[in-house]
């Protein structure tokens, strides 16, 4: 268990499986990789070879058709099926045996009249007196009368001439007029064919390229002997109902058959290229081999390198772990370097060992005298903590005897600080009133103003009715003339014009009235405004004198305010100096007992350095010195009144404190030295406080002396 654990075990083994889990990827990675190169380069080529053969096909159609359309209009047979006497049969057999001849693929070519009847033949004088329809069936099947094209075979047929087999085409023959007058039929020999473009086609032992029609009739084979006679699977339907191109997938006797497909341009025929998938893919099985002898051959290999690189790092490992087990153990006796010099981190980390060890002994070596120097210093601080514990007392006493002179002071400004604030606050009051009452004083004068504004407005009005009523008794004036000169046809408007004339002189008389009566309210109102600027006037100089009264009384009343504020900081000061020194009682008797702990420590420093084993030369820069234990000392410091100088209230706390004992030998030297330096001031530079023999006297820092 404790090997396994081991770093020598576990780093060679993490490291071999995560390589193993790496190169098992990469290998996954590269084979679906290669694989699918390998599966799309084949299907490609696949696609590649068939769409040549396609091109070549179309092609050899097209040569073919471009031959027959040209013997149909060769003016020797076009003579000759119009019955021209001059054209005689040697001549036209010698014609159509130069077309023979000059076609490597024809294996016969003959002319048939215009029910189809053969009349001649390139090769075979008894096929004359035969009808098309019983020499090529199928083909001549598919012959229109008013189809201009050539009409190929979607069957082949046995060639009587050579007995292999033949593709026939059909061409119909018309004369000048566009008449039709006969047939050329013609058999290509597909043999020929074959061996011409699909004989000599390396396609493995499962492979095969064919050609077949809709009907799935086997028209070109890569083997000759399957040619008109193989059955084509009907998945090969599919192709017929697809696009130009594309891939068939299906099953024979249990396994998977690839077929790559193209469709020909010239006929309506596809030509396919077929393999069996475990040719196909018999390099992937190849790689997928090869890939795993060589991951495992890499795996063992870097088994072994890594096994043997990590031996040169934990060898070393387990060297330093001994060397740290001696220091657990204590002992630091041993430093001299026991692995070879390296340069990497081994060697840094060696070297770090030795010297850490080195520095660990000089280090204990110099804790060891330190704790002897920490004895001596504990000694020394409980002494003076005696001395510290007096000046503690006489500063206690002095502080209580400054605070209830300050608190009686503070009462007394505190007095005169509320009645001056009283009173700004009556002035402030008195200014606001008056404030009140000038700003409705200068309401009532804008409101007056306005009404005078406004009775201005109707007096205008009244002018422009007054004026409306003048012009109106005008109009009715002119209107009564108009009706006397009209005479008795004027008679009515007459009594009008009257009415409206007696309605103007009423409204004029009326607006008279009001005119006076708004000139008296705005002499009125004129009036009424100017007692109320005055008022106005009157009150803003009370105000101003109120404000100046009222800034006198701030001002005293601030005054105030800081005296109180430096009596309440002179109290916090005092307090603060209180709490300093209860403080510094605390501190005494902390001091104390760390004294004596500190003594405690350094004993148990000194046995726990002891367990650590050094060498004779460490030893010897130590010392080792005893001291006795002092008897714990206590302090005791009264203090029966403390100030609360924030909230002017008096608390009673006794505060007790353990009483230093001092030994009689210490006593007697300290009483004489008192009598030397009797009425002298002394300063405590460590706790900032002044005390002295004569308690009236003053202090350099501004303080009565305590």
């Amino acid at each position: 268990m404790k090997k396994i654990n081991s770093l020598a075990f576990r780093m060679p083994f993490v490291i071999c499986i995560m390589v193993v889990v790496i190169i098992i990827a990469m290998l996954i990675s590269s084979i679906r990789i290669g694989s699918k190169g390998i599966s799309d380069s084949k299907l490609g080529g696949f696609n590649s070879t068939i769409a040549g053969y396609a091109s070549v096909l179309d092609t050899w159609f097209d040569l073919e058709s471009s031959l027959i359309n040209t013997y149909a209009v060769t003016p020797v047979v076009i003579r000759y099926l119009e019955g021209n006497e001059a054209i005689t049969s040697e001549l036209l057999l010698s014609t159509i045996k130069n077309f023979k001849n000059n076609n490597l693929y024809i294996i016969n070519i003959g002319l048939a009249d215009i029910n189809g009847n053969i009349i001649a033949d390139s090769v075979s004088s008894g096929l004359v007196g035969r009808n098309l329809k019983d020499y090529i069936q199928q083909t001549w099947s598919k012959v229109s009368a008013n189809n201009d094209e050539i009409v190929y075979g979607d069957i082949l047929m046995q060639s009587e001439v050579t007995g292999k087999w033949a593709m026939p085409a059909v061409k119909l023959v018309k004369d000048a007029n566009n008449q039709n007058i006969g047939y050329i039929y013609v058999l290509l020999d597909w043999y020929i064919m074959h061996q011409t473009h699909f004989s000599n086609i390396d396609l493995g032992e499962t492979g095969g390229l064919f050609i077949t029609s809709e009907n799935l009739y086997n028209i070109m084979d890569s083997k000759y002997e399957n040619i008109a006679n193989m059955e084509i699977n009907p998945i090969y339907k599919q192709a017929f109902a697809g696009s130009g191109s594309g891939i068939i997938t299906y099953d024979v006797n249990g396994d998977q058959r690839t077929a790559a497909y193209y469709k020909m341009k010239s006929r309506p025929w596809i030509i396919a290229l077929a393999m069996m998938d475990y040719e196909i893919f018999s390099q992937n099985t190849k790689l997928i081999i090869a890939s795993v002898i060589i991951g495992i051959i890499s795996i063992v290999a870097l088994a072994i390198f890594v096994s043997l690189f990590i031996g040169t790092i934990t060898k070393p490992l387990e060297i330093v772990v001994e060397e740290a087990q001696e220091i657990e153990k204590g002992d630091l006796s041993n430093i001299k370097q026991r692995i070879k010099p390296r340069k990497d981190e081994i060697g840094v980390l060696s070297k770090s060992f030795v010297s850490m060890r080195r520095k660990l002994a000089e280090t204990i070596t110099e804790v060891n005298t330190a704790s002897n120097n920490i004895v001596k210093a504990a000694q020394e601080l409980s002494q003076g903590n005696i001395d510290l514990s007096r000046r503690t007392e006489s500063q206690a006493a002095s502080l209580e005897e400054t605070a209830s002179s300050m608190e009686e002071m503070a009462s007394t400004i505190k007095s005169s600080t509320d009645h001056a604030v009283e009173g700004n606050n009556m002035m402030l009051a008195s200014k606001e009133a008056v404030e009140n009452a000038g700003k409705i004083i200068a309401e009532t004068t804008i409101n007056i103003e306005e009404v005078y504004e406004a009775s201005t407005k109707i007096k205008n009005i009244t002018k422009i009715i007054e004026d409306i009523a003048f012009q109106t008794n005008i109009l009715a004036l002119n209107a009564a003339v108009e009706a006397a000169r009209a005479g008795d046809q004027g008679k009515g408007f007459a009594v009008v014009a009257s009415e409206v004339r007696n309605l103007a002189q009423t409204t004029q008389s009326s607006v008279k009235d009001i005119t006076a009566l708004v000139d008296n309210t705005n002499e009125k109102i004129s009036k009424a405004t100017e007692t109320a600027r005055q008022s106005q006037d009157i009150f803003i100089d009370i105000q101003q004198k109120i404000e100046d009264t009222a800034r006198i009384m701030q001002d005293i009343s601030a005054t105030a305010m800081e005296q109180q504020t430096g009596v309440d900081q002179v109290n916090k000061a005092v307090a603060q100096m209180d709490t300093v020194t209860q403080n510094n009682a605390s501190l005494v008797q902390e001091s104390a007992d760390t004294s004596e702990s500190l003594l405690a420590q350094a004993n148990a420093l000194k046995d726990t350095v002891s367990f650590f084993k050094l060498s004779d030369d460490d030893l010897m820069k130590g010392n080792t010195v005893k001291v006795k234990k002092e008897p714990k000392q206590e302090i005791k410091i009264e203090n029966t009144k403390k100030q609360d100088f924030s909230k002017k209230e008096t608390i009673k706390k006794d505060i007790a404190k353990k009483e230093l004992k001092v030994p009689p030998s210490i006593e007697r030297e300290r009483e004489m030295e008192a009598k030397k330096q009797d009425n002298t001031i002394v300063r405590n530079d460590e706790f900032g406080s002044t005390y002295s023999s004569t308690s009236n006297e003053m202090t350099d820092d501004g303080f009565a002396s305590f």
